[in-house]
C-alpha cells in the first residue's frame, strides 16, 4: 500500500490531479481556536473545520458532541481518522455527506454513515431533522437494526473480522470510509479498521498498521432502506445514492453517551484525519 502524508497507509491511490486533505496539527488548532458561549472550542481555516463539545440535543436529551468536517465535494472517496475512546463517549463515525442539509424535499440530504461502535452501515434521507432511515447491523441477521428486513446476507456484504466491544477506554482505533460509485445505480461501500497503528500512549507507529477490510456492502436501487415512514412516500432510501456526494461535506462525528453533558474531548483524543478522491477500481 502507498502512504498519505500522515504516513497512513492507503487502500486506494490517490486520483491525480486531485488535493488531498489533512487537518491541521493540534498546536495550529490550539492556537487558533475560539471559546464559544456554550464553552465548546471552534477551529475553522476554510477548508477545515471543527467543533469539539458542543451541546447537542438529541432523541435522549441533551449530550456534548463533536462534529470534525472537511469542506470539499468528491465522488470517489477514502476517508481516514485515528479516535481514542475516552470515559463517556457513545459511538465515533465518518458520514460522507452530501445534498443540501436542512432541505426535507427531494433534493434534501443524503447521508453514507460507517459508525464504529454500534458495528453498522447506515444511510440518511433526508437529513432534515435528523431522521435515520435505514441501519444495518452487519454483524448477525437475526437481530436486524431499527427498520431493517431480516434477510440473508450476501458473502461479500458479511464482516470479514469480529472485534470484541465494547473497546476498551484509552485504546485507539482507526477507521476508513469509503464510497465508490460503480455506475448504473450501483455505489460500493467500504469500511476498513485498524486497531494497531497507534498504542495506548497516543504514539502512531507507521509499522504498526494493520488496516482489516471489516465489510464491503453494494447500494443498489431497491436493496436498502425502505421507502415510506412515517407516511411520507417521498423518502427514497431504497434508490442508490450515486449523486450522493454533490454538494458534500466529510464529517467525523462523536457523541457522548445519552443525557451526559460532562464529556470532554481534547485535540489530543483524535489525529490523522484525512480525506482523497480516489481512482475508481477497474
Amino acid at each position: 500500500m502507498e502512504s498519505d502524508r500522515f504516513g497512513v497507509k492507503k487502500v486506494y491511490p490517490t486520483k491525480p490531479g486531485t488535493t488531498e486533505l489533512y487537518m491541521p496539527n493540534a498546536r495550529e488548532i490550539a492556537t487558533h481556536e475560539q471559546t464559544k458561549s456554550d464553552g465548546s472550542k471552534k477551529y475553522d481555516n476554510g477548508a477545515y473545520y471543527q467543533r469539539l463539545n458542543r451541546m447537542r440535543t438529541l432523541g435522549c436529551g441533551k449530550v456534548r458532541s463533536n462534529d470534525m468536517h472537511f469542506k470539499k465535494s468528491m465522488v470517489d472517496q477514502e476517508v481516514t481518522g485515528y479516535f481514542k475512546f475516552i470515559h463517556g463517549m457513545a459511538d465515533v463515525d465518518s458520514k460522507l455527506r452530501g445534498g443540501t442539509h436542512g432541505n426535507d424535499s427531494d433534493t434534501s440530504a443524503r447521508c453514507y454513515i460507517f459508525g464504529v461502535k454500534d458495528l453498522k452501515f447506515q444511510k440518511e434521507y433526508p437529513h432534515n431533522g435528523g431522521y435515520s432511515y435505514s441501519m444495518h447491523n452487519l454483524r448477525t441477521k437475526t437481530r436486524p437494526a431499527d427498520g431493517e428486513p431480516n434477510r440473508e446476507y450476501a458473502p461479500d456484504e458479511k464482516i470479514k473480522f469480529n472485534l470484541d466491544f465494547p473497546i476498551p477506554v484509552g485504546n485507539w482505533i482507526g477507521f476508513k470510509g469509503i464510497t465508490i460509485n460503480e455506475g448504473s445505480g450501483k455505489v460500493r461501500c467500504e469500511m476498513y479498521l485498524d486497531t494497531a497503528g497507534i498504542d495506548t500512549n497516543g504514539n502512531f507507529n507507521p509499522k504498526r498498521q494493520s488496516w482489516r477490510l471489516w465489510y464491503s456492502i453494494l447500494d443498489e436501487d431497491g436493496k436498502y432502506g425502505s421507502d415510506r415512514q412515517e407516511g411520507n412516500n417521498k423518502r427514497k432510501t431504497r434508490k442508490a445514492w450515486t449523486t450522493a456526494q454533490e454538494n458534500s461535506s466529510i464529517q467525523f462525528r462523536l457523541d457522548a453517551e445519552c443525557e451526559n453533558t460532562s464529556m470532554t474531548l481534547t485535540n489530543d483524543d483524535f489525529k490523522l484525519l484525512s480525506a482523497r478522491e480516489i481512482v475508481r477500481p477497474s
